[in-house]
Formats: structure tokens, C-alpha cells, sequence
């Protein structure tokens, strides 16, 4: 179900920092008076952060960015680590 035409944001939540390479594939619609059209996005939190990381003019955005990426590698790793 998507959201109201007032709240078009959706949101995921929960991701853990292990899954920061796991792509996520979204529906979105964009509704005009010809009628909705359709497409597919597939993005995952790495994804978005090697975006903010290239395009950002921030700074401090850019460097949340990296560490939140190396946060998910460690994490990973350390994943890793616990079931062998």
C-alpha cells in the first residue's frame, strides 16, 4: 500500500548495520492527470551513503556518511567473526 498523497515519504526501519549492503527494492508511483506511472528503485544503505559521500558540500554530513560505512563493515566483520 502506498502512502497518502499528503505523507508520499516511506520509510524502513530496523536495518541493521549487517545488512548496510542489502538492497531494498521500492515501487514508487507518480500520479499526474495522463495517470500513474510506474517505476522500481533498488538502493541499499551503502548505496546512499557512497551518494551523500560524493555529493555532499557538508562536511560533517560526509563524514557521518563514512563513518556510518565503516560502521556496517565492522559490524560485518565482527558478525563474521561470531560464527565461525
Amino acid at each position: 500500500n502506498f502512502p497518502s498523497p499528503n505523507s508520499p515519504l516511506y520509510k524502513v526501519t530496523n536495518i541493521a548495520a549487517t545488512d548496510f549492503d542489502k538492497e531494498w527494492e521500492f515501487v514508487v508511483r507518480s500520479t499526474n492527470p495522463m495517470g500513474d506511472v510506474y517505476g522500481t528503485v533498488v538502493v541499499s544503505v551503502n548505496d546512499y551513503l557512497y551518494a551523500i559521500s560524493q555529493s555532499s558540500t557538508d562536511e560533517k554530513m560526509v563524514n557521518l556518511a563514512k563513518a556510518l560505512y565503516n560502521y556496517g563493515v565492522s559490524a560485518k566483520g565482527y558478525a563474521a567473526s561470531q560464527n565461525n
